[in-house]
C-alpha cells in the first residue's frame, strides 16, 4: 500500500495547430510534457509510474503503421525526449 499526494497541478490549452492535434497526440503531450518541465520530482532511482485511462499512451513509444508518417515522426521525437526518464505507463480502464 502506498500514500498518494498531490504535489503539484499543471494544466493547459491547446492552441494554434495543437487544436488539430490527432487524439494520440493530444494525449501524450501532457505527459511528455510533465517529464521535461517536472523532471526535478520525476528523475528518481526507481523510476516513477504514469497512470492513465487511455491506451492510445503505448503508440507513443510505438506507433502503428495507422498513425499518418508526420505523427509517428513527432512521437518518436517525443520518445526520445523522455527517454532518460524511468517511466512505467499502465493503463487502467475508465
Amino acid at each position: 500500500e502506498q500514500a498518494h499526494e498531490l504535489l503539484i497541478c499543471q494544466g493547459g490549452v491547446f492552441r494554434g495547430a495543437q487544436v488539430h492535434w490527432s487524439v494520440v497526440e493530444k494525449e501524450s503531450y501532457p505527459v511528455v510534457r510533465a517529464c521535461i518541465s517536472l523532471d526535478y520530482i520525476l528523475e528518481r532511482e526507481g523510476g516513477f509510474k504514469a497512470f492513465c485511462d487511455h491506451s492510445n499512451l503505448i503508440q507513443i513509444f510505438s506507433p502503428s503503421e495507422d498513425v499518418k508518417k508526420h505523427t509517428r515522426g513527432k512521437l518518436l521525437r517525443w520518445a526520445l525526449r523522455i527517454c532518460d526518464t524511468r517511466l512505467s505507463i499502465s493503463t487502467a480502464n475508465g
